[in-house]
C-alpha cells in the first residue's frame, strides 16, 4: 500500500511540475532535444525556419506576456483580390497600347514620303513611351501580387502547422497568439542571446463553433543584436 501510494504521489508530483511549466518552455525543451539529436523532421514539425545550432546548454531568460491580435490572413486575401483586379485592369491597358503602337508602327513600315513616316516616327516613339510605361505599371503590380502571395502562403503554412489542419486555413476565423522569450545559448564560442517568436493560433471550428485544438510553433529564431537591429521592439510582434 505504501509503495502505492508513492507511486501515485510521484505522479501527481511529476503532473504538478509539467503543468507549471510555461508552454515556450516546452516547445523550447522539445526543440533542443531535436537539435541535438540532429533530427530535422521533428525540429521542422516546430518551427517554420528550423536552424540547428551545435550547442553545450540553454536557458530560457524571459518571456513576454503573450501579445493577442486579429488573424492577419483574412486583410492580406482580400488586399491580394484588389491587387490582382487592378493587375488585370492594368494588363488590359498595357495590351490596348501595345496595339496601338504595333499599328503605328505597321503604319510606318508602310509609308513612303518622308514628311509622312517623320511624321509617324513621332508618333511611333509616343505611343511607344507610354506602352513602355503602362507595362511598367503592370510589372510594378505583378510583383507586389506576387509578394503578397508569398505573405499568404507563409501564413497558411503557419496556421496549418500551429492547428494541424490540410486545407481551407482562410475559412478559420479567430485570435493569433504570440510570444516572445530570451534564450541563453551557449556554444563552443561561447554564450549568446537568442530571440524566440512562437505563435498560436485561436480559431473556431466553422461547423461546429468550437476552439480547434492548435499548439505552438516557432515563428522565428535569431540573435538578439541581429534582431533588435531588424525589428521596432517597442511594437507588438505582429505577422508579417
Amino acid at each position: 500500500m505504501k509503495k502505492v501510494l508513492l507511486l501515485c504521489g510521484l505522479v501527481a508530483l511529476i503532473f504538478f511540475f509539467s503543468s507549471c511549466q510555461k508552454p515556450e518552455e516546452f516547445i523550447l525543451s522539445k526543440y533542443f532535444q531535436a537539435m541535438k539529436a540532429h533530427d530535422r523532421d521533428s525540429m521542422a514539425s516546430m518551427a517554420i525556419e528550423p536552424i540547428e545550432l551545435e550547442f553545450k546548454s540553454w536557458k530560457l531568460i524571459s518571456s513576454n506576456e503573450p501579445v493577442e491580435a486579429n488573424p492577419v490572413l483574412p486583410d492580406m486575401l482580400a488586399k491580394y483580390r484588389v491587387i490582382e483586379e487592378q493587375r488585370n485592369e492594368q494588363a488590359t491597358l498595357a495590351n490596348d497600347k501595345r496595339d496601338a503602337s504595333k499599328t503605328i508602327e505597321d503604319s510606318l513600315a508602310k509609308a513612303r514620303g518622308g514628311r509622312q513616316k517623320a511624321d509617324l516616327q513621332k508618333k511611333f516613339e509616343a505611343a511607344d513611351a507610354e506602352f513602355k510605361v503602362e507595362l511598367e505599371k503592370f510589372k510594378a503590380l505583378s510583383a507586389e501580387a506576387k509578394a503578397l502571395k508569398d505573405k499568404i502562403d507563409h501564413e497558411k503554412t503557419l496556421i496549418k502547422l500551429s492547428c494541424s489542419i490540410e486545407r481551407d486555413p482562410d475559412l478559420l476565423n479567430g485570435k493569433s497568439e504570440t510570444i516572445q522569450s530570451l534564450v541563453n545559448i551557449t556554444t563552443a564560442s561561447g554564450n549568446r542571446d537568442y530571440i524566440f517568436l512562437f505563435r498560436k493560433y485561436k480559431f473556431l471550428n466553422p461547423v461546429s463553433g468550437k476552439l480547434l485544438p492548435s499548439r505552438l510553433i516557432i515563428l522565428k529564431i535569431q540573435p538578439k543584436d541581429e534582431f533588435d537591429k531588424a525589428t521596432d521592439v517597442s511594437e507588438p510582434i505582429r505577422a508579417e
